[in-house]
């Protein structure tokens, strides 16, 4: 498979779970759309693009100084792989997010983000070495891996809150959870990706 298309296929494969995972953001993009519309879901779910700039540059910055030491990345991404795991536990376990939180702003969705330990996780454990890997060989397949992943994971979030607008029922039932739950087969595929890329970068095999 071609540089390119496999990090677009990767960002994707990563992004579109993140962008449907449940959790604060996500909580707050349904119940801004519930609340008070479209618009108000749409700019909750674009708090991302904000808010993630800083926390991408620094773990960038920090694993670029490790690339040489193989067992360092090796640990990182074994570590990512159980990440993986650990959010494809709570998407297959998902419940309908709740509306019960207080009327949010793009500020506040963003606030929100920031206070998530989520996306430093992601970053620092899964997000961040592919990154490293893609730009060091082609910086296109850096840039197409960020596109990808970050279109997946605003696009999903974007498309609830159209959804939530329009009916809460729409989130109800077992149509959710079936999504979510082949989002998390998609999620432990990743996982054993970074399984194997770790094991192979501690020498094990």
């Amino acid at each position: 498979m071609e540089p390119h298309l496999a990090l677009l296929v990767k960002g994707i494969a990563l992004g579109l779970p993140a962008g449907l995972l449940p959790g604060p953001l996500l909580t707050l993009v349904v119940s801004e759309a519930v609340r008070h519309g479209r618009r108000a879901g749409m700019r909750v779910a674009v708090a991302p693009l904000f808010s993630d700039a800083p926390i991408v540059a620094v773990t960038v910055l920090v694993l670029a100084q490790l690339a040489a030491f193989h067992g360092v990345l090796g640990a990182i991404s074994l570590t990512g792989s159980l990440f993986l795991c650990y959010l494809a536990y709570r998407s297959f376990s998902v419940e309908i997010p709740a509306d019960d939180e207080p009327p949010r702003s793009l500020l506040k969705g963003i606030a929100a983000n920031v206070l998530n330990p989520n996306p430093y996780l992601f970053w620092f454990s899964v997000g961040a070495p592919l990154l490293v890997d893609a730009w060091r060989s082609d910086a296109g397949t850096a840039v197409v891996f960020l596109i990808a992943f970050y279109g997946s994971l605003i696009g999903a979030k974007l498309a609830v809150a159209v959804l939530a607008s329009r009916s809460r029922r729409l989130l109800d039932g077992h149509g959710y959870r079936l999504v979510a739950r082949l989002l998390a087969v998609l999620l432990l595929v990743m996982a054993g990706w970074l399984a194997v890329d770790g094991i192979r970068l501690l020498g094990i095999v």
